[in-house]
């Protein structure tokens, strides 16, 4: 069986073209500022630029946000309500792209199973709120968790939450909560390493890096699932825009992606169609070093290895086979020698 139909029933049951191995979600976020419009003009706008899904967040400010907060009127200004997503996700069933939500708190859990969303993202920032994976997972549909400030262990506890809830199908997202991300910061090797700690997940990247380098990267390491911050202008007013894509810098990553699932290829070595007739003129053949006389028995400096554009000979894996046998003919030089030619 395939490697990509054996790992990544997630990725393979949302995403848009089954040619491809990688999941490229539109991270929306709060970047429609409020607005339903706006968000529909994000949805239509990452259809357009190939991703496969647009994700929004989900959420009643007062359930996570102390309304004494300085932070409060910011998030209620972003809020949408549940009509708003129902909306938004016909509009997006009616152009062929699958929209999705995270899970912030409580009542958002309850907002994602009614309007229906396929799939739930729960942030870094939940990874360690048991009550809230408990009700993820009753939900029974794909989660994808950002890993962003945890550990392995951390990680692990998470995952028995959800399992252990009735959540079949999680990804792991490894992600850093640094917006934006520096270079440096970026860490793709960890993508590696959740592979190693969790073989039966599908690991995915959550790019907050300002570049498109991070996210091919990522999947050359063997991430099946991309998130990047969506805008469709940076300089508006809002607190992601500024680190997130804009419609060239995500064409250029959807691009860039695509590209680099083309490149893996298999893990199986054996030579490629357009490989083939390149092999007999390019390897070498077992041929005569020099003119030798019928009745010469060989030695190595009588023979040697050359191209032949006919592909006429045989391949010096047979070397040993040819020294102290008797030739039956005279051999010009750089003639190939054939085991009719030879005797004991």
């Amino acid at each position: 069986m395939d490697t990509i139909d054996s790992e990544l029933s997630l990725v393979r049951r949302f995403i848009a073209d089954p040619r491809h191995r990688t999941l490229i979600v539109a991270e929306a976020e709060v970047n429609h500022n409020g607005s339903v419009a706006l968000a529909k003009q994000m949805i239509l706008k990452a259809k357009e630029l190939g991703c496969d899904a647009v994700k929004f967040q989900a959420y009643v400010t007062e359930n996570f946000v102390r309304v004494d907060s300085r932070d409060y009127e910011e998030f209620k200004s972003y809020e949408l309500a549940e009509k708003d997503f129902l909306e938004l996700k016909k509009f997006a069933e009616t152009i062929g792209i699958c929209v999705f939500s995270t899970a912030v708190e409580p009542a958002s859990v309850e907002t994602i199973e009614r309007v229906g969303f396929p799939i739930v993202k729960i942030g870094s920032s939940n990874i360690s709120n048991a009550p809230l994976l408990r009700k993820v997972a009753r939900l029974r549909r794909p989660v994808l968790l950002s890993t962003g400030a945890s550990k392995l262990d951390e990680i692990r506890a998470a995952v028995k939450i959800l399992t252990s809830c009735g959540a079949s199908e999680i990804a792991l997202l490894h992600c850093t909560v640094q917006y934006p991300t520096r270079p440096e910061e970026a860490n793709l090797n960890m993508i590696a390493a959740l592979r190693r700690a969790f073989p039966d997940h599908p690991i995915g990247f959550s790019d907050h890096t300002v570049g498109v380098s991070a996210a091919p990267a990522a999947v050359a390491l063997g991430a099946t699932i991309i998130e990047k911050h969506f805008t469709l202008d940076r300089s508006m007013e809002g607190p992601d825009h500024a680190i997130s894509a804009d419609p060239a810098t995500m064409e250029m990553m959807v691009r860039m992606v695509r590209e680099v699932e083309q490149e893996l290829g298999s893990q199986e070595k054996t030579p490629i169609a357009s490989e083939l007739p390149k092999i007999a003129a390019m390897r070498r053949r077992i041929v005569a070093a020099s003119d030798l006389p019928k009745g010469l028995r060989l030695t190595e400096k009588d023979i040697t290895c050359m191209r032949n554009e006919q592909g006429k000979g045989l391949e010096p894996w047979r070397w040993d086979e040819f020294v102290g046998k008797k030739l039956e003919r005279a051999i010009p030089r750089g003639e190939p020698i054939l085991l009719e030619d030879l005797v004991s």
